[in-house]
């Protein structure tokens, strides 16, 4: 058996230590209650052995080659959701499936993500975590349409051309795999002044994926807040009208000439089991055996979730109980005050007083009339008689 603790063991030892000695002691204590202190240092124990993570060798565990690293670079300009993709969907809802197509696979592979619209984005550092890359792509949304100064494929050499030498210098054994999704379309009339062909030595395989047609389509306008469904407007001419994005395909096809690898037309998911094939050389899983292992953390969580629910329904009417409690409480109280305050006396009531107490002042501040016959006796300068 082994263990990948989520936390130092020492750490976890402290805990499980602390608050079951804790339970112990207290059960010991009171004796009345000692199942319930039993019970709860149960809890404690198995919550930690369960931060340990045991688990067992998984004899089924293969390997896979995952020597490649693959770059999604996704245009977010807004005409990556003109709706023209597979029968009228926006063509970021193929790009998205595309991702996730190409990432199933590629098992065992690295990926990141990388954006550009105005500026290059790193939306996603390399990871091996598939379901972090889909969470990545799933919320990926179109520049705002407010800023937006036109856009220009060639924006993503810069965050390329960081990322890519990057991961060159710091493993330069590894395969660097780009996938570069857009519409080609520049729509500013002052491009960077950059060049894909900068990045060729950096890309052992790829390809360019192209998304749109040359009929185009129409473009929800993306505010960054929740809106009615409005259109881009083309404002060139009067009156205006529904701006169309169409694909650029020789601007594409340019682009994949400058980086080393092919240009694929994209109209609809499915289809890149080739385009994956022959850009990776198949990734396939092979016999090799690894030092996998099976979590076996779960099997605790059974008897766990039954004492936290035993000491749950045995605390619910004790909280229950608290209102109630508390009210009665207050409710003595007031009663306590009410009789004290019924047997002061009042102003008109004769205060019965000692031999002591006479001679003192009165409530009206005048002196006892009461004095004793040794006070009569008292001469002006305090000297007796």
């Amino acid at each position: 058996m082994t263990f990948l603790p989520v936390a130092p063991w020492w750490l976890i030892a402290v805990f499980a230590a602390v608050t079951v000695g804790f339970a112990v002691w207290a059960g010991r204590q009171d004796p009345r209650r000692r199942r319930a202190w039993l019970r709860r240092a149960g809890i404690a124990a198995l919550l930690a052995v369960i931060a340990l993570r045991p688990g067992i060798p998984d004899p089924d565990a293969r390997a896979a080659n995952t020597n490649v690293d693959v770059f999604f670079v996704v245009d977010t300009t807004s005409s990556i959701v003109a709706e023209d993709h597979d029968g009228g969907r926006p063509r970021l809802e193929g790009v998205a499936e595309d991702v996730v197509a190409i990432a199933d696979a590629l098992p065992g592979a690295r990926f990141t993500l990388l954006t550009f619209d105005q500026i290059g984005r790193v939306e996603l550092p390399l990871t091996d975590d598939t379901t972090a890359l889909r969470t990545a792509v799933e919320v990926l949304r179109p520049e705002i349409a407010f800023y937006s100064a036109g856009s220009s494929p060639l924006t993503a050499v810069e965050v390329m051309t960081e990322r890519l030498t990057s991961a060159q210098e710091q493993e330069p054994d590894r395969t660097r795999v780009v996938f570069l999704m857009t519409d080609g379309e520049t729509t500013t009339s002052s491009p960077p002044e950059a060049s894909f062909a900068s990045l060729a030595d950096l890309v052992d395989d790829g390809a360019v994926l192209g998304y749109g047609t040359a009929e185009g389509g129409r473009m929800l306008e993306h505010t960054g807040y929740d809106s009615e469904d409005r259109y881009l407007q083309d404002n060139s001419q009067s009156p205006s009208t529904d701006a169309i994005s169409r694909i650029d395909e020789a601007a594409l096809t340019a682009i994949a000439g400058e980086l080393g690898v092919d240009y694929v037309h994209r109209t609809a998911p499915g289809g890149l089991e080739d385009v994956v094939d022959v850009q990776t050389g198949g990734l396939e899983v092979t016999d090799e055996e690894l030092a996998g292992r099976a979590d076996l953390g779960w099997l605790l969580a059974v008897p766990l979730l039954a004492l936290v629910l035993w000491e749950g329904a045995l605390l619910v009417p004790e909280l229950l109980a608290i209102g109630p409690a508390r009210r009665r409480g207050a409710d003595r109280d007031r009663s306590s005050i009410r009789a004290d305050r019924d047997r002061t006396p009042t102003s008109g009531d004769r205060v019965p007083t000692t031999g002591a107490d006479r001679g003192r002042p009165t409530p009206d501040g005048g002196p006892d009339r009461a004095a004793t016959g040794a006070d009569r006796d008292r001469t002006t300068n305090g000297a007796l008689r």
